[in-house]
């Protein structure tokens, strides 16, 4: 199927209305919640019962164009490495990564909006895609900067540069590669977990992996949801599925304390009996700590397709 590119004039710089009176309110019944919620269940839709392995490699040159993208960005980071033995949450180095980030943002754009390069949309998704990486300014990551890299995805569908056909390997791939990347942020710069609670007990940096690799799960009788307590089963499976991926990489992580303490709400997980449950139960938590924060969506950009009113 080909892409309907949209008109170059339809695009502007998104910007954060945060000082806008109600703005919680107002955005609860906007344009952009229905859409990102919308795009969201579909990406979680698209996911379901896929394995890694079995997700169909994609032909459209902006979805491929990723693949490239994080090659440029894993060389900005390994042109600054962080620096050893600092104390935690306190590496400098980070902001130097980002401004390198920030100063090749044209570059990077052109890999994934090629063969139809817009001026105009690399501008508007500008805010989101660096903020998808953290903030020069704050040493920090959390849900906030990974729904932006979400919405970068999502502008980008809506800009016509990709199709449904590729959600499944957006869902999955491209966001398993995004994962990975944040991690390698939030460990070697060691990057605070924004706000105090990070994801509310869930993962202190991530979430939608969790949502997307829910859905792969779907179904599956030969994994059940207890695979969270065996250590050795997760091993066997984390290259495959987003969600165990991600628990086993907070109980990599995490020492010193039971899986019940330093993620409560997995632990729980791990109770219950179909993946369809979890998946579900994920999207509407999603969408009630983050979607509907206003510690998040004081933060959020809105531009010509996100649009508040």
């Amino acid at each position: 199927m080909e892409n309907k590119i949209e008109e170059p004039k339809k695009y502007k710089l998104a910007q954060k209305l945060g000082n806008v009176p109600g703005l919680m309110a107002k955005f609860l019944v906007s344009p952009a919640f229905n859409t990102v919620l919308d795009y969201i269940k579909k990406m979680q839709i698209s996911s379901k019962g896929l394995k890694r392995s079995q997700i169909k490699p994609s032909k459209n040159e902006c979805i491929l164009g990723f693949n490239e993208l994080f090659d440029k960005i894993e060389e900005i980071f390994q042109n600054n490495p962080p620096k050893k033995g600092q104390e935690r949450y306190d590496d400098p180095v980070f902001a130097r990564f980002h401004e390198e980030l920030t100063n090749k943002y044209d570059d990077l754009m052109k890999l994934i909006l090629k063969p139809n390069y817009n001026a105009d949309l690399a501008l508007e998704i500008r805010t989101y895609f660096l903020d998808s990486f953290g903030n020069q300014h704050r040493l920090d990551y959390g849900t906030g900067h990974e729904m932006n890299f979400m919405l970068t995805l999502l502008i980008l569908y809506k800009a016509g540069y990709y199709t449904e056909e590729d959600f499944a390997y957006v869902s999955i791939e491209i966001f398993y590669k995004y994962t990975l990347f944040a991690r390698k942020l939030q460990i070697d710069y060691m990057l605070e977990p924004a706000g105090t609670r990070g994801v509310w007990g869930l993962d202190e940096y991530q979430f939608l992996p969790f949502v997307f690799g829910a859905a792969q799960l779907y179904g599956n009788k030969e994994i059940s949801p207890n695979i969270l307590l065996d250590n050795y089963g997760l091993c066997d499976y984390e290259n495959e599925y987003l969600f165990i991926s991600c628990v086993k990489h907070i109980k990599d992580v995490k020492k010193g304390a039971s899986f019940s303490e330093y993620a409560p709400i997995l632990y729980s997980i791990s109770k219950v009996r179909k993946w369809e449950k979890v998946g579900e139960g994920l999207l509407k938590m999603y969408e009630d700590d983050v979607l509907k924060k206003v510690v998040v969506i004081q933060h959020f950009y809105f531009g010509s397709i996100l649009t508040l009113e």
